[in-house]
């Protein structure tokens, strides 16, 4: 290690330094201990089905929005064919279908966390 890595607490490369003075220049930890947060934010079983079914909710929304343009192209494009019509009514419908279950996904999840007294 050179001096200039150290220019911070005015250490010479070959004193006796502290662990406090390292760690300022390491980022203020000091040796020894470090916290890790954590990444999930939750605390209890709880939290973690919460946080699941959130990201599952935000996924679905955003699967039900590509589904239900992908369903409108296929209606706009299907030139009178009956074939493809139908496709991309059953398209639509399942689409709008997947989008009320996950209207309703948040007020069902509260309503069993209220019944089980979570």
């Amino acid at each position: 290690m050179n001096s200039a890595m150290f220019h911070n607490v005015m250490v010479k490369p070959n004193s006796r330094v502290n662990a406090q003075k390292i760690a300022r220049v390491f980022g203020g930890v000091p040796f020894g201990s470090a916290e890790i947060p954590n990444p999930l934010r939750a605390t209890s079983v709880g939290g973690i089905f919460t946080s699941l079914l959130d990201l599952f909710i935000f996924a679905g929304f955003i699967a039900c929005g590509i589904f239900i343009v992908y369903g409108g192209i296929m209606m706009l494009t299907s030139f009178g064919s009956d074939d493809k019509l139908r496709k991309a009514k059953g398209i639509l419908t399942w689409a709008v279908i997947g989008f009320l279950i996950l209207l309703f996904a948040k007020a069902i999840e509260i309503t069993i966390r209220r019944f089980i007294g979570a």
